[in-house]
């Protein structure tokens, strides 16, 4: 019916018979050929019906859909101007890098720092623009690097990798950055392990880095980095990293002969050479990385590194020279603050190997002075200038010059020090070593000795695996048992203390002879003094004659001392009535080994004299006093300055010998 009422003639039946045959289907049941009208239509009826709506939805649907082309088409356009941005900011921190370098290389630092200036504000900008990006923070911390700023640059690296972890230009440079950082650290643990053990062999010096937690925990974090790199330097650090010498050496001498070779190359090539015990080679490398790179001031104290281990390990005086000129070289170009440390330590290393610094000490207190004046928060400047001054004052001490005020900044500088790492056990010992010395200086030295054995608690709490501070307290302690002694206190406890530490750093090392001696010596003393006491003092002397036998494994000297405390215990035995002949024939033989050796030793000669006459005290007999006679006269004739102190003995020896 709709179909036949439409007001569209096209949509209409075309004839009444049509309509017609429509109706009969109907009544048959058949289909028709009425449909009802489509969805578009309808719509179409619907809109022509409202014009008006229909414009407006017709203009809203082309808007709608332009601005949805225009956005799409936007955010294309976005993103290709990023990634032009950060083309342009490459290009452009690629050429102030170029040309920083450039003028690095040629050691015009100014002209270097002023393309630094210029890149740092681009690469700010940029990361102003693009915070989620981490290409602005690696090109700003190459730059840094170039500049020698490794701090800035390791941070800057760090950020661009919480960007993205695994942005292999930021992995390479925090790679180098911690590799260099390691090498800092390794030097300063060199540089201690010299100054508080006074020695390091070659085992010792490449197990430092397994001992301390900090070096191990870098090694891991390179480890982990070196894993996503891949280039010929890369390898090398890794292999050097694994403590593979070889497979190191190899990729790193490749890398270095490679025109343009990367300093990280040369750096890691000439530490290896340098672990090795080769600092000739060290030095070479070096040489040819400041060759190649004449502003690079790190190279410059690298190789001043390098000639200080060679100084150490050769005994040359000439090594420390040329690191100081390194260092001074570096200076002039630019006043840093690892350079015044370095050169501060050198110096400092260099008048203890000297008869006359001629002001190497007080060279060294002011360099270290300069570094506090950059950073008063350096622990290690703090430390070093109280080392000179204590080196310092020591030399002073021997040549009978009070050393007082030297002793007191020293004190003073190894407290600022302790303010800082009150956990480095190294410097209480150096700060006790000072109260040590200064105690052996000062008419009342009680109470120097005392706060010496009070840092050497600290530094023994702290580390007690140190033999040369169980020693240093052992001395501190015997001398404060002496102290007493002549004040007619008991030093029972003290002596006691001292011989327990000696003890403690024989078992640590016992080819320390120093301290076989010294145990030997504080167990006669403590012997002398039980023995005044109406105690028995037998064991020790026992003990103090085993100590000087230990002592003489190492040093030869140290029967002198076997000799004299064995005629020591023969007057002891004498006293109470025992016998002391094998007490006395020991010493003999012993005094007699030395005139062996010295026929012209004019002391041992009167020491064994002494040994016969009071041997014939005891046997009554005259062939004790024969010898004793010509051993005085022998002493006489070899020393004429002695005849007045053993006239009295010659004299009765002679009238007992006939």
């Amino acid at each position: 019916c709709l179909k036949a009422m439409e007001k569209d003639r096209g949509h209409r039946y075309a004839s009444a018979q049509e309509f017609a045959d429509d109706i009969a289907r109907v009544r048959r049941g058949e289909a028709i050929q009425a449909r009802p009208p489509s969805f578009f239509y309808r719509l179409g009826k619907r809109l022509a019906r409202r014009k008006a709506l229909t414009i407006v939805s017709a203009a809203a649907i082309v808007v709608a859909g332009t601005l949805a082309t225009v956005a799409v088409v936007s955010q294309r356009k976005a993103r290709v101007s990023r990634e032009q941005a950060l083309t342009q900011l490459r290009k452009r921190t690629q050429m102030a890098l170029e040309a920083a370098l450039g003028f690095r290389r040629a050691g015009r630092l100014e002209e270097m720092r002023r393309y630094g200036a210029e890149t740092e504000e681009a690469c700010r900008e940029a990361i102003r623009d693009f915070p989620d990006r981490p290409e602005p923070h690696h090109e700003l911390g190459r730059m840094y690097r170039a500049l020698m700023r490794d701090g800035d640059a390791l941070a800057e690296q760090e950020a661009a990798l919480r960007l993205d972890p695994r942005y292999a230009p930021a992995l390479y440079e925090r790679v180098v950055l911690l590799a260099r950082r390691y090498r800092r650290l390794l030097a300063e643990l060199i540089a201690r392990a010299w100054r508080e053990e006074g020695r390091l062999d070659e085992p010792s010096r490449r197990a430092l880095g397994s001992k301390d937690p900090e070096m191990q925990a870098l090694r891991a974090r390179l480890a982990e980095d070196l894993r996503f790199l891949d280039s010929e330097a890369a390898r090398g650090l890794q292999a050097w990293v694994k403590g593979e010498t070889a497979a190191a050496r190899e990729s790193l001498s490749a890398a270095v002969k490679k025109p343009g070779a990367p300093e990280e190359a040369f750096e890691a090539l000439a530490t290896l050479e340098a672990e090795q015990g080769r600092y000739d080679e060290s030095v070479r490398v070096w040489s040819r990385a400041i060759d190649a790179d004449l502003g690079y001031l790190p190279h410059l104290e690298g190789r001043a590194g390098a000639y200080i281990e060679w100084g150490r390990s050769s005994g040359s005086r000439e090594h420390f020279e040329k690191a100081v000129e390194d260092y001074a070289t570096a200076l002039g170009r630019e006043p840093r603050i690892t350079a015044w440390i370095g050169r501060g330590r050198a110096r400092t290393e260099w008048a203890v190997r000297m008869e006359n610094p001629a002001g190497l000490h007080q060279a060294a207190v002011e360099d270290f002075g300069e570094a506090l004046k950059a950073d008063p928060a350096a622990e290690e400047a703090w430390t070093g200038r109280g080392l000179a001054r204590l080196n310092w004052g020591a030399f002073q001490q021997d040549r009978r010059e009070d050393p007082s005020a030297l002793y007191q900044l020293a004190v003073q500088d190894f407290g600022k020090a302790l303010e800082r790492n009150p956990d480095r056990d190294g410097t209480w010992s150096l700060r006790g070593l000072t109260h040590l010395y200064w105690g052996d200086w000062k008419k009342e030295p009680a109470a120097p000795y005392e706060a010496a054995i009070r840092d050497f608690d600290e530094a023994i709490r702290r580390s007690p695996v140190r033999e040369w501070t169980w020693r240093y307290r052992a001395h501190a302690r015997r001398k404060l048992g002496l102290v007493l002694e002549d004040q007619a206190k008991d030093p029972v406890e003290r002596y006691e203390g001292a011989i327990a530490d000696y003890g403690e750093a024989l078992r640590r090392d016992a080819s320390r002879g120093e301290s076989w001696v010294m145990r030997g010596r504080t167990r006669v003393d403590l012997a002398l003094w039980i023995s005044g006491q109406g105690r028995d003092p037998e064991p020790l002397f026992r003990d103090a004659v085993g100590d000087f036998t230990g002592a003489m494994k190492f040093d030869p000297a140290a029967r002198g001392l076997r000799a004299d405390a064995l005629a020591t215990w023969a007057l002891h035995r004498m006293e109470h009535g025992n016998d002391p002949s094998d007490q006395f024939r020991g010493a003999i033989g012993d005094y007699s080994a030395i005139l062996d050796q010295t026929p012209a030793d004019a002391d041992a000669f009167a020491r064994r004299g002494r040994a016969y006459e009071e041997w014939g005290r005891w046997t009554k007999r005259p062939e004790e006093y024969r010898a004793a006679l010509r051993d005085y006269e022998a002493a006489v004739e070899r020393d004429p300055k002695r005849a007045d102190s053993l006239r009295k003995s010659i004299d009765f020896c002679r009238r007992m010998a006939q």
